[in-house]
């Protein structure tokens, strides 16, 4: 087990830039999500959260699945909950009450990541 984040970066895969979906999250990828507004008022800010909104999430629900979203990871260092850039992350756990003996059953979800105190914190505010 890596004990610190150099040993996490010397291990992180490389990423791989998509930009047509849906897509296989086996491996560590990365995409541009175009935003709609930028530099907006702060009454907007107050108004209106900045929402990232990842749909059409389909998995097997008898297996585990998690992946984090980062939100401007210019370089390759190792991210995590403790970094600004961390937005959140996905999980689903497998149910234990399988009553149809590891039948595979298809979910499909969404994620829904507030956007708004983490750009400012990343000083991202005027990023597209």
């Amino acid at each position: 087990m890596p004990k610190d984040k150099n040993e996490l970066l010397a291990q992180r895969r490389p990423r791989k830039f998509v930009d047509k979906f849906p897509i296989v999250l086996d491996s560590v990828v990365s995409t541009t999500v175009n935003r709609l507004r930028k530099s907006r008022s702060s009454k907007d800010k107050e108004d209106e959260e900045e929402i990232l909104v990842i749909d059409g999430i389909e998995f097997d629900s008898n297996i585990e699945v998690m992946f984090d979203v980062i939100v401007n990871d210019e370089d390759d260092k190792v991210i995590g909950p403790e970094n600004i850039e961390f937005a959140g992350s996905f999980v689903s756990l497998p149910h234990g009450h399988n009553h149809e003996n590891n039948k595979k059953k298809n979910i499909v979800s969404s994620l829904r990541l507030g956007l708004t105190d983490l750009l400012e914190d990343l000083k991202a505010d005027d990023d597209a």
